[in-house]
């Protein structure tokens, strides 16, 4: 397949809802942006949602990580844009060769994920991307939104857990997102020690 979306090294567990919201979104408008609280599990969402939609891209789905960018700097950003797609730098305007590379591909989601401090800057090459490559998508992830004409917003919520309250049995407790992944991510890290050892 087209693109650079990372593989996932682990399950993707709960977020059945939201997931397919987001892909109901992705089926209807061409800019989302997932908003939450750091370490919400809006990055894993984003991954799960653009595998999903990868068959619908033939232009592909193409992974930007800009949560370590700290420039807020337009051409900063379009930069990384193109490094983290693989894309060549032009000599010219950097949103240009975003521009010039989308803009002559069909149907290409683009993940921005980890707005950041950069995300002024990330707001106006979104907006010149979408303007003018009507057949590119960008899914976001951020604290806060885009605030751009047509963005779709969608607040990912913390998983199910339970209240604390009482003792419950194993079963009683796999109900809950939350704990399925704790409960997953420790049997994982605890098959990698004990293989290691």
């Amino acid at each position: 397949a087209t693109g650079n979306l990372p593989a996932h090294f682990s399950s993707f567990v709960g977020r059945r809802v939201e997931l397919v919201a987001v892909g109901e979104a992705l089926a209807a408008n061409r800019l989302i942006t997932l908003v939450g609280d750091v370490g919400i599990g809006k990055t894993r969402l984003a991954m799960a949602a653009a595998a999903a939609a990868a068959d619908s891209k033939p232009g592909g789905v193409w992974w930007v990580p800009l949560a370590d960018l700290p420039a807020d700097d337009t051409d900063a950003v379009a930069a990384w844009m193109l490094h983290s797609c693989s894309l060549s730098r032009p000599s010219v305007d950097p949103v240009e060769g975003l521009i010039d590379h989308f803009g002559s591909i069909a149907h290409s989601l683009v993940v921005v994920d980890g707005l950041g401090g950069a995300s002024d800057a990330a707001a106006a090459v979104i907006s010149r991307l979408l303007g003018q490559c009507p057949d590119t998508q960008v899914l976001a992830t951020g604290i806060e939104p885009l605030n751009l004409p047509g963005e779709v917003v969608q607040v990912v919520p913390p998983m199910a857990m339970p209240a604390g309250d009482g003792v419950m049995r194993l079963d009683e407790l796999e109900v809950f997102d939350a704990t399925r992944l704790f409960i997953e991510r420790a049997a994982t890290t605890s098959g990698r020690q004990f293989d290691d050892a």
